[in-house]
């Protein structure tokens, strides 16, 4: 069960505001880069969550084992995630971390016990692919 703060529970059940989704992904090199579905840029932790990213994830998908879900995003290139970027291979192996911020009461870090997001995903790109558009990374 995850612990929010009295303060995020209530964002929660108002129902009215729109939560952001915010996408951190962190190179092999430690590079952080981050995106969000939101109309403007969002800083935690002095990481810039820019809004040009344009992601579109699929449905959780089950390994073929059983063993652990799989989703893939597809986006177009920008000036976090380039074309070279991706021919070269530097977000193979890269960590990514999925979450939801309430955009008008955003967190300092994310860290904080109880939370004030909410986690909706981790893992690792496996493969990255070039497509007409952009590209495709499986985590």
């Amino acid at each position: 069960m995850k612990n929010f703060s009295a303060t995020f529970l209530q964002t929660l059940y108002a129902g009215a505001r729109k939560l952001s989704t915010c996408w951190l992904i962190t190179l092999p090199d430690e590079t952080n880069i981050g995106f969000t579905d939101g109309d403007r840029p969002i800083t935690i932790a002095g990481v810039t969550y820019s809004p040009d990213g344009g992601f579109r994830r699929s449905d959780n998908d089950k390994s073929v084992d059983n063993g652990a879900d799989q989703i893939v995003i597809e986006s177009y290139f920008s000036a976090q995630i380039t074309e070279q970027m991706v021919i070269s291979g530097q977000l193979r192996g890269a960590k990514v971390f999925v979450f939801q911020v309430d955009p008008r009461n955003l967190p300092t870090s994310l860290e904080d016990n109880p939370l004030t997001f909410n986690p909706v995903n981790r893992g690792r790109i496996v493969a990255v692919n070039r497509t007409d558009t952009g590209y495709t990374a499986t985590i």
